[in-house]
């Protein structure tokens, strides 16, 4: 077993990238924690959560249909974009009670 481990063909450059976009993923998520943590002082494991339609958008479009990968980039991007200005817009209507253009608020502060 820990022979095979020593082998040149495992350590490839495909390995190497994988590991390290695996590694950007989880420092993205941390970071989301982190930033929710700092301004609402909430520890929320949701923030990957507001991301999964635009996946899931991407996904479909260039795995399942063959779209081009920039056009299907470029729409996923877009629609979580809108997803998470939508979910905070309303959010933020229910909390405070009115036009939510206060970006800098605590959500639901009494």
């Amino acid at each position: 077993m820990l022979g095979s481990l020593t082998q040149p063909h495992l350590w490839t450059a495909n390995l190497l990238v994988i590991g390290l976009v695996q590694g950007l993923i989880v420092s993205l998520i941390a970071m989301g924690i982190v930033l929710v943590y700092r301004s609402s002082r909430v520890i929320n494991f949701a923030v990957g959560s507001i991301g999964i339609p635009a996946v899931a958008l991407f996904a479909v479009m260039a795995g399942v249909h063959g779209w081009p990968y920039i056009p299907s980039l470029i729409l996923a991007l877009i629609l979580g974009t809108l997803s998470g200005v939508a979910v905070t817009r309303v959010i933020l209507w229910i909390c405070i009670g009115g036009p939510a253009f206060a970006w800098g608020t605590s959500l639901c502060e009494g």
